[in-house]
């Protein structure tokens, strides 16, 4: 392989200083922070030492951190081997691992994009939820390649790959091949009657019985009940993240802005042009859910439900009312049911006055005659 030319090269080594420049600066304004923070708060000089290491060691060991400097290790010693332009099997490898870290950070960086970004964050936050349930396949995987490498039908490059890729190939892709499985290869005979070579089935072996019985257990752990499984856990994963999707894309561009703020290609601009330091904090409110955030089914459910629950609210509070003057109007019936039945009763007793006026009457009339 020929060199790269010289501008190239020169390219590709601006941009890897670059970068090593800002992580090492990001570093000290690192230390330089948790250091002034720790020299506010505490006054005993172990105490801080020792938070002080545990805040910037757990800084410096972030997951971010240590991707990005095994980045710039990779960058500059591809950079090294493409400008002495030596290219063995080593080199190529580290190449290799080089370009595929490449795109995955060009894969990382569109998340700020408006359009990939609400789509790409659910997919990678759903990954990174199921580490747990990628340890418990890990689990089943060596024990059945721990079953396989004790019982040992496969032997060739080494006893320990041979035994991963064929419990992989079973348990992950389901690809097998019983006689391969077995350790059995079939050969050759000539057909009869015939000049033409036709495979023969090998004899069973004497591990035919363990090896059956180690594919039976890891073709229905794994392949049917885990595979599966993953599929719905990443999707239930997938569905609650997507509901914050919109949340975590403005996260991530606002930490991408204090990344920019922390660079120093800015405060040297700013330095030059002498230019004053602007503190602006904009807070956005959303009244109603976009189309993005309502494309997860859960999200969906719970915004067609406030329409209903706040018609119920409303029939509820409508039908209370109305309760209450029925309720009202009840107890006045009632009121005029008193008075009506008190109206009788006194149109009874009224009943006996003519009665009464009678006798009165033949009273006077027998005293009349008796005078």
């Amino acid at each position: 392989r020929a060199n790269l030319p010289g501008p190239q090269v020169a390219v590709l080594a601006v941009i890897v200083a670059k970068k090593t420049i800002e992580e090492f600066c990001q570093l000290g304004a690192e230390f330089c922070r948790h250091a002034e923070t720790q020299r506010e708060k505490f006054l005993y000089k172990e105490k801080l030492r020792i938070l002080f290491c545990i805040k910037f060691f757990k800084y410096l060991f972030n997951k971010e951190t240590l991707i990005d400097w095994a980045f710039l290790s990779c960058s500059a010693f591809t950079l090294h081997n493409l400008v002495w332009g030596s290219f063995g099997l080593t080199q190529n490898m580290w190449m290799a691992v080089w370009f595929v870290l490449l795109w995955m950070r060009l894969l990382y960086s569109l998340r700020l994009l408006s359009g990939v970004g609400p789509q790409l964050l659910p997919i990678s936050k759903a990954i990174q939820e199921t580490g747990v349930f990628f340890l418990v396949v890990f689990c089943f995987l060596a024990a059945g390649v721990h079953a396989y490498y004790t019982i040992g039908p496969r032997t060739e490059p080494f006893p320990l790959y041979a035994s991963t890729m064929q419990i992989f190939r079973l348990g992950i892709l389901g690809d097998f091949d019983m006689y391969d499985f077995e350790g059995q290869d079939p050969v050759m005979t000539h057909a009869d009657g015939s000049m033409t070579w036709e495979p023969q089935d090998p004899e069973p072996s004497d591990v035919y019985v363990a090896v059956h019985t180690i594919f039976y257990a890891t073709s229905i752990s794994i392949t049917i009940i885990l595979m599966n499984l993953l599929v719905g856990v990443l999707g239930s994963y997938y569905d609650v993240h997507k509901e914050t999707a919109r949340q975590a894309f403005l996260r991530e561009r606002a930490g991408m802005l204090v990344n920019f703020e922390q660079r120093p290609w800015l405060k040297l601009w700013r330095r030059c042009t002498r230019s004053r330091n602007m503190e602006v904090l904009y807070v956005l409110i959303r009244e109603e859910p976009d189309e993005v955030s309502l494309q997860s089914m859960r999200s969906v459910v719970k915004n067609e439900l406030k329409g209903p629950s706040g018609m119920v609210k409303q029939i509820d509070s409508g039908m209370a009312k109305q309760i209450d003057s029925v309720m009202k109007e009840i107890n006045f019936l009632k009121d005029e049911i008193r008075g009506i039945s008190s109206f009788k009763k006194d149109l009874e007793e009224l009943k006996d006055v003519p009665k009464m006026m009678q006798e009165l009457k033949e009273a006077l009339k027998e005293k009349k005659h008796a005078a």
